[in-house]
Order: C-alpha cells, then sequence, then structure tokens
C-alpha cells in the first residue's frame, strides 16, 4: 500500500502542460492529415457508397450509411473538427464531433476493422475530458482565466497508460505457438517480398523471419517500460522510429506507423520541449484536483482501463484458439498475427418444397468484404441472415440457410470451420461462445 500510495501522491503532483500542447497539435495533425488522404483516395465512395450490404458490429445494427451527401459532410466536419484540435479552439466540442463521427464511419463496416482505428477511437474519447487546451490554444486567449501553467502527471499518464496497453498486449498476443515457434506469418509475408531490390534475399531467409518474430515480441513487451524510463527513453524512441517505419516500408500499413510514433512523443518530459516553451502563455489558474467532477472523472479511467485490461484477454473464456475461431480476436492488440484465408458457399433450401439453391457471396460483396467474411465467423453468419431475409421476401417462406466453409491460416492446412448441417437462418451470434464454429 505504501508504494501505491507513493505512486498517487506522484501522479497527483503538478508538471508543465507542455507535453500535452504538443501532443494536441502534432495529434491534429496527424488526425487531418489521415482523414484527407482518406477522402483523396475515393475511399469514401469505395468503400461505403458502393456495397450494396454492410457488415455491422454486435449490437450495433442500427448504424446504416447516411446519404452521400451526408457522408461527405461527416468527413468536411471531421476535418474542421481537426483544425479545431490543433488550434485548440472549442477544443472539447472539437474532439467530441471528431470522436463520434469517427467513431460512426468505423461502426459502419466491420470488415474495414483495424488496430490503430479502434485506437483513434479509444484516444479521442479519452481525450475530450483532458485540459490539452488550457494553454497555447485560441481556447485560452478567449478565456485566459482558465488558462494553466500547468497540470497533475495524471492527464499525461492517462495517454501514456493508454499506449503502453496497446504495445503490452500487443506483445502478449504474440506469446503463442505460431509466432515464436514457427514464425508465422512473417516467414509467408516476408517470403512474398523476396524481389525487393538489395534486401530481397534476407527477407527470403528462414532465420530472419524468426529473429523479426522475436524481436517484434520483444519489442510490444517491453517498449513502454523502456519509454518510461529516463535512461533508455532516447534510444526507445530511436527505436520506435526505425520499427514503424520499417514496418510501413516493407507491408505498406498506411497511417498506422506515423500516429504511433508521433503519439508516443507524449512519454517525454516537458523539458524535452523547451523549444516550444514561446507558445506558452502565463498563468496561474491551478487545475482542481478535488471537485467532485475530476472525482467522477478519475473514477471512470480506472474503469476504462479496467475494460482496457480485461478485452484482450477474454479470449481465455472460449474454447478453440482465437487466431482460428477469432472469437475475442477484435479490440485485442492482436496486431498483423495471422494470415488466413477462406472459401464460402451458401446453400438455402426451401423447407416447403424442398427445392435448394447454391449462393456464391462474391455475386453480392465487394472483394474486400469476401475476403474478410470468408473466415470470419460472425460476418459469414450476418449475411447468411442477409440471404435468410431475401429469400423469405421472394419465397415467402422462412427458408433454411446452410454454409461450406474451408479457412487455413498461418500455412496450416486448409480445414472445415463452420457446422455443415447447422442451419444458420435460426443461430444468433452469442457472445458467450457459439458451438457452430467447429473449434480447433
Amino acid at each position: 500500500m505504501g508504494k501505491l500510495s507513493t505512486f498517487w501522491s506522484y501522479l497527483n503532483k503538478s508538471t508543465s502542460i507542455l507535453p500535452l500542447v504538443c501532443f494536441r497539435i502534432v495529434l491534429g495533425i496527424i488526425l487531418f492529415v489521415s482523414i484527407f488522404r482518406f477522402m483523396a483516395k475515393g475511399w469514401i465512395e469505395e468503400l461505403y457508397l458502393k456495397p450494396k450490404f454492410h457488415f455491422t458490429y454486435y449490437g450495433f445494427d442500427w448504424v446504416k450509411v447516411p446519404t452521400e451527401d451526408s457522408l461527405y459532410l461527416i468527413y468536411i466536419i471531421m476535418l474542421l473538427a481537426c483544425l479545431g484540435i490543433i488550434l485548440g479552439l472549442c477544443y472539447r466540442l472539437s474532439m467530441l464531433l471528431f470522436f463520434l463521427l469517427f467513431t460512426y464511419t468505423e461502426l459502419i463496416e466491420k470488415a474495414l476493422y483495424l488496430n490503430h482505428y479502434y485506437f483513434v477511437s479509444l484516444l479521442t474519447g479519452v481525450l475530450i475530458f483532458l485540459p490539452l487546451h488550457r494553454n497555447a490554444s485560441l481556447d485560452a486567449k478567449i478565456f485566459p482565466k482558465y488558462s494553466l501553467a500547468e497540470v497533475p502527471r495524471w492527464t499525461i499518464f492517462t495517454i501514456q497508460l493508454l499506449l503502453a496497453c496497446v504495445y503490452f498486449f500487443a506483445g502478449v498476443a504474440k506469446l503463442e505457438a505460431d509466432w515464436l515457434l514457427n514464425a508465422q506469418p512473417l516467414r509467408i509475408w516476408l517470403g512474398s517480398k523476396s524481389d525487393m531490390p538489395l534486401i530481397g534475399g534476407l527477407l527470403e531467409s528462414t532465420a530472419f523471419a524468426y529473429l523479426m518474430s522475436w524481436a517484434g515480441a520483444f519489442y510490444d513487451l517491453s517498449i513502454a517500460f523502456l519509454l518510461w524510463y529516463n535512461r533508455t527513453r532516447i534510444l526507445a524512441y530511436l527505436t520506435v522510429i526505425f520499427f514503424h517505419l520499417f514496418t510501413w516500408f516493407l507491408f505498406n500499413i498506411g497511417m498506422f506507423p506515423f500516429i504511433m510514433i508521433g503519439v508516443t512523443l507524449i512519454f517525454f518530459p516537458h523539458q524535452s520541449f523547451k523549444q516550444f516553451e514561446f507558445l506558452l502563455t502565463t498563468a496561474r489558474y491551478q487545475y482542481p484536483q478535488h471537485r467532485l467532477r475530476i472525482v467522477i472523472l478519475k473514477v471512470g479511467l480506472v474503469l476504462f482501463f479496467a475494460i482496457q485490461f480485461f478485452l484482450p484477454l477474454r479470449h481465455y473464456c472460449y474454447t478453440g484458439h482465437v487466431l482460428w475461431t477469432e472469437e475475442g480476436f477484435r479490440f485485442s492488440w492482436r496486431v498483423m498475427l495471422v494470415e488466413k484465408a477462406g472459401h464460402v458457399e451458401y446453400k438455402i433450401r426451401n423447407p416447403d418444397t424442398g427445392q435448394s439453391i447454391i449462393v456464391y457471396p462474391q455475386d453480392y460483396l465487394a472483394p474486400w468484404q469476401l475476403k474478410q467474411m470468408s473466415f470470419q465467423a460472425d460476418m459469414i453468419l450476418a449475411f447468411a441472415h442477409e440471404l435468410r431475409e431475401q429469400y423469405h421476401v421472394l419465397w415467402e417462406v422462412e427458408p433454411e440457410v446452410y454454409v461450406d466453409c474451408f479457412v487455413s491460416y498461418n500455412g496450416h492446412p486448409s480445414k472445415r470451420y463452420i457446422k455443415k448441417t447447422v442451419d444458420l437462418a435460426k443461430v444468433e451470434w452469442s457472445l458467450w461462445g457459439n458451438s457452430w464454429i467447429i473449434k480447433e
């Protein structure tokens, strides 16, 4: 209890607001570039407007694609919200709008799930309640009596802890046989890059795949602690830069590496940002530590992190390997852990006439949707329900829907994934486990 009390006292001590100010500006710029890039590449139309069917998340079936004009307006508002974050103008409203609109667009299509999208939603949701705008901002200019020169350390630690969760649980997820003992899926991915100039031969090497696998696990498990420790922080951050740029160069994984490089700066103390002190204005107002709303905020953050500690480990509540069943896979920081492929056919049967037909999902879905659906049980079930509704209208009877599905992952042989005799039209997804998935 003594150490815990000392740590709690440390978190409540004041420190310069400068790291939060720099974090706000860097994050706002990264988010602005990300949203602008998404629009410029035409992904709004390609990913949201063209598909006739969208896979929604459990409990969020009510989230639908808005009209084209509304969707473009949403993205324009997100760009404006990013500017508000950068400038610190109507900061809480700007962050709230970005969080709500970004999360809304991500909830439209489950096949687009990426860990860094989930991270952005979590991060921006938390940042609504932190005082990143209380200096070097237009808000502080307009309301100078509320500007701060110092903030309690827990406001900075909150962001650091969220980043530490991402890294650490990504490392925990790598402590399994395929990653450590078989160097999979890196052996597959690196081998496919063997035609790259200069380093192609190295990437083809099995030994290099094992080195990368073990180094990746060690990196994820240790990097947050090395960033917290003064003596290793600079070397650790250089490692962050190298690691993320190297993975971006090899795998072309979008904005994620740059997001992580930018936000990891929050681990540096305010002395590291001295060249930006000119941004700050003098302020005497003290951050309230004991007001009821601050106490409620602290309790809320404790509950939030309790959930974040549980979600990555919830797969232990299910039978079967998580990489195979994918029960408990999402929201668990399982980054680049699996190379998976599947083949799915549906059989629709009229129970009154005995008539049955084979349906191929590629006739209904975009290629990127089909790829994700073919090996994810909840999406296979969701499309079965879509076919049930379509043929219920066509036949005027509740049809039976069966699936013939084979899946392979990380070089393992292809095997049947879903029980062929189960009528998926009568099955609902359960958070407590799904017996119609064939367990490995």
